[in-house]
């Protein structure tokens, strides 16, 4: 497996440039977090109105694999992929430890996982997976933006705010 290619910061060069004069659609939207059913409703309507205006468009939901994500996605015809992260708010000392431990290499796995899908953008939509695909993506040179349903921002958006395009 080829190390990811990581821009950082500097845009992808399979993204066009915003100033380019081509029309550039959403061909290839990756949408990282869940969780919750806060977080996965609302990512899975989203996904679903943007395949509805263009069926040939390409979705990828990344979450974990004890989220809501994982029953959910899959059957609704979604593609699903899985990284490796807990939760940082409110659990033992020893598995904040352990999550802050695993933090980087989840961070590569969504670099890997964005270059292999080459997205058009990358939506965070919260969650303690989105952190670090979002920042992985966003090494990668991918844009990103962040969506936030509730009234207040949880962790992962407000530390993603500064980051994201």
């Amino acid at each position: 497996m080829r190390p990811p290619r990581l821009c950082w910061g500097r845009r992808h060069p399979a993204v066009p440039n915003s100033n380019s004069t081509t029309t550039h659609r959403l061909r290839r939207v990756l949408f990282a977090g869940g969780g919750t059913g806060g977080h996965v409703f609302m990512a899975v309507a989203l996904a679903q109105e943007l395949k509805r205006l263009d069926p040939s468009r390409e979705i990828l939901f990344v979450g974990t694999r004890q989220g809501l994500e994982a029953r959910l996605v899959e059957p609704l015809g979604f593609r699903l992929e899985t990284v490796t992260i807990g939760g940082l708010n409110r659990v033992e000392v020893t598995k904040a430890v352990v999550t802050l431990a695993r933090l980087p290499f989840t961070v590569l796995q969504g670099a890997r996982i964005a270059d292999r899908f080459s997205p058009s953008v990358i939506v965070g939509v919260g969650g303690y997976s989105s952190g670090p695909v979002v920042l992985g993506g966003k090494l990668a040179g991918y844009p990103s933006i962040l969506i936030e349903p509730n009234a207040y921002p949880g962790m992962a958006n407000r530390l993603l705010a500064r980051w994201v395009d």
